[in-house]
C-alpha cells in the first residue's frame, strides 16, 4: 500500500512522491497525533483532545497525555507493540517519548515518537517521529 507524502503542515509535499512501508506508518502516526479528537470524518476516536488541553491545561498531566497517546499508537494496524511510553513535565510542558515496534510491507522497525502538546490557543501539537529500519536508513 502506498500514499502521497505530506508536508508537516498537512499539504502535499513537493516534489511529490509516494510513501510505503515504514515511512507510510510514520506519516499516519503524525496525522493521528496532530488531529483534534472527534474531528476525523470516519472515526470519532481518532486523534488527541488538543482543544480540551488548551481550555484546561491542568488536564494535560503527564499520565493523561501518555495514556491517550498510547491508545492512539496502538490503534494503528501496523504497530505490533508499544514498548514504552514515558512522560515528563517541566514548567507546565508535557513531553512524551514512546518506543514502538512497527511492521509494514515486510519491513520491521523500532520507531521513536516524541510528542509535546502546545498549550496555547490554536497551536497544533508538536511531534517528531524517528526510527531506524533494520538494517535500513533512518526514518524521519
Amino acid at each position: 500500500m502506498s500514499a502521497v507524502a505530506l508536508a508537516p503542515s498537512g499539504d502535499l509535499a513537493l516534489p511529490a512522491r509516494y510513501l510505503s512501508g515504514i515511512e507510510l506508518v510514520v506519516q499516519r502516526m503524525g496525522v493521528r497525533l496532530s488531529t483534534v479528537f472527534g474531528t476525523w470524518p470516519d472515526d470519532a476516536t481518532f486523534g488527541l483532545p488538543h482543544n480540551r488541553w488548551i481550555e484546561s491545561p491542568t488536564q494535560a498531566t503527564p499520565a493523561i497525555v501518555a495514556s491517550l497517546m498510547r491508545v492512539q499508537l496502538e490503534a494503528d494496524p501496523d504497530v505490533q507493540s508499544v514498548v514504552s511510553v514515558e512522560a515528563t513535565s517541566a514548567n507546565q510542558v508535557v513531553n512524551v517519548v514512546a518506543r514502538l515496534i512497527v511492521r509494514a510491507d515486510g519491513e520491521s522497525a523500532t520507531v521513536t515518537v516524541s510528542y509535546s502538546p502546545l498549550l496555547k490557543t490554536g497551536a497544533p501539537a508538536l511531534f517528531s517521529v524517528t526510527g531506524r529500519t533494520s538494517p535500513g536508513p533512518l526514518v524521519t
